[in-house]
């Protein structure tokens, strides 16, 4: 069945402007955010915040966004030079670099649930709720999360292979049950439930902000130093957690949506047009958690003075490390 030459055009121009977003976009933003997630790892594994478990799940999530992205760059600089996409022709690469790129991605977003959670105890007026939040628990969870991320997504040994024929992308799963499985695991497991937990805490937090203000607090001189620096440590990275978590919502949510539609409607007949329309909006939400996972480190860097100051004081510890070497 022959297309109208009008549809033809229309295509070909979406098809244009899909590739040319895809070739510039992506690449910027994985440079960026690849630089932001190693900053960011190096400023909370410093000895003012590595005791606070929240810094430790942030840590956690930029280690885990910093592997993400990393493995994602290969790819998106082959799209300059295909000839050398080993991920196209090595299958065992194939299977590898989907696996890491779908744990991580869950990782990561779990990760700042775990953050909000912490947050959300920290501000409860309930001892025992309180004493929930310490490291050895956090690194619990994280370790838990880990291994129940590597369980869900292990099946893309199996599912992904490389070097398919019949589509354009040659690193992808390699029969329509897989692809509605790994949509719905997508969608479930790695956007919709961890972004409205997210969500939930946010709230849950907000409102405790708002009763510990009305709580009378101790006198000033039964506050220690180190209390006061903890208690300013904690609220500073609540401020953080509660823009990156509301951030992460926004730009996620809508490709859990459009990914539900898409397998809803896989077996219903597409004209072209519509086909071209669904895969260019599906790319352009796809760029959305890139944007979310690559701007934390600006935020962090914009809007916390403590993040500055611990990321000037790494700065001038390396440079004196570096005078001393020399």
């Amino acid at each position: 069945m022959s297309i109208p030459a009008d549809d033809l055009a229309f295509i070909l121009y979406i098809n244009n402007i899909s590739i040319q977003i895809n070739c510039y976009v992506p690449i910027f933003l994985l440079l960026f955010g690849i630089i932001g997630h190693l900053t960011s790892c190096l400023v909370f594994v410093q000895r003012t915040l590595r005791s606070n478990p929240c810094s430790i799940y942030f840590l956690a999530a930029s280690l885990s966004n910093l592997i993400f992205l990393i493995t994602l760059l290969g790819p998106m600089l082959n799209l300059w030079n295909k000839s050398l996409n080993l991920l196209s022709i090595v299958s065992v690469l194939c299977k590898l670099s989907m696996f890491i790129v779908l744990v991580t991605r869950t990782l990561a977003l779990w990760f700042i649930v775990l953050a909000t959670i912490d947050r959300y105890l920290i501000l409860c007026s309930s001892i025992n709720q309180r004493q929930m939040k310490n490291l050895k628990q956090a690194y619990r969870l994280i370790l838990i999360i880990a291994i129940v991320s590597i369980f869900i997504w292990i099946e893309t040994i199996y599912c992904f292979d490389a070097n398919l024929t019949g589509i354009s992308i040659k690193c992808f799963v390699n029969s329509n049950v897989c692809l509605i499985y790994n949509n719905i695991i997508l969608a479930l497991i790695s956007i919709t439930i961890p972004s409205i937990m997210m969500l939930i805490f946010d709230l849950l937090t907000i409102v405790n902000i708002r009763q510990s203000r009305q709580i009378i607090h101790p006198s000033i001189n039964t506050i220690t130093v180190s209390n006061r620096r903890n208690r300013k440590i904690d609220w500073i990275l609540t401020r953080m957690l509660l823009t990156q978590a509301f951030l992460i919502f926004l730009f996620n949510l809508p490709q859990a949506i459009h990914i539900f539609y898409l397998t809803i409607t896989f077996y219903q007949p597409k004209t072209s047009v519509q086909g071209t329309i669904a895969g260019f909006i599906y790319y352009i939400l796809l760029l959305l958690p890139f944007l979310s996972s690559c701007i934390s480190f600006l935020l962090y860097l914009l809007n916390e003075k403590m993040f500055r100051e611990t990321l000037i004081k790494l700065g001038k510890k390396i440079i004196e490390r570096l005078k001393c070497n020399n």
